[in-house]
């Protein structure tokens, strides 16, 4: 997202994960890399199938990161560099606006060109589409997180590892 939103997803598990990176950490770290990479993708997925499409620009916008992170080292973020994600996601209040120094606003309503100092907007509501696929999502990202531990700490006790 913008600026101004940041939503996380605690997941259950690391205990387990941590003990398995003791005893095998390139496994570990190759494993959980790709399982977050996957996971990003699909997160990234459902928020994109959910935003407002007017030019598309935000849709393509928006897109996974995988970044170093805490002890086990990889997590991920889902971002856009466009400045108006944060209003699209919470909504905005009503507002005036203005051109930037003396000059004046123009725009075409109805084929007429229209020049005014300032414009008042009702304000939008939000669409949530962050928030609303991460938590749409957060039961089945936990599941597979656990299936993820469950292979890696099986490819351990057979010695795959």
């Amino acid at each position: 997202m913008g600026n101004g939103g940041v939503m996380d997803i605690k997941l259950e598990g690391y205990d387990r994960l941590q003990q398995a990176f003791m005893q095998a950490p390139a496994m570990v770290e190759h494993d959980l890399r790709a399982w977050m990479e996957r996971t990003a993708a699909h997160l990234t997925d459902e928020i994109t199938a959910i935003t407002p499409k007017k030019t598309g620009n935000l849709q393509q916008s928006i897109v996974p990161y995988i970044v170093p992170a805490g002890n086990l080292g990889v997590g991920a973020i889902i971002a856009t560099p466009l400045n108006y994600a944060d209003p699209v996601e919470f909504g905005s209040k009503p507002h005036d606006i203005v051109p930037k120094g003396k000059g004046a606003l123009h725009f075409i309503f109805n084929g007429i060109p229209i020049n005014v100092k300032k414009v008042h907007h009702p304000g939008t509501k939000g669409h949530f589409m962050f928030k609303r696929a991460f938590d749409a999502n957060k039961d089945q990202i936990q599941a597979s997180f656990n299936n993820m531990i469950d292979h890696v700490l099986f490819k351990i006790s057979t010695g795959v590892a």
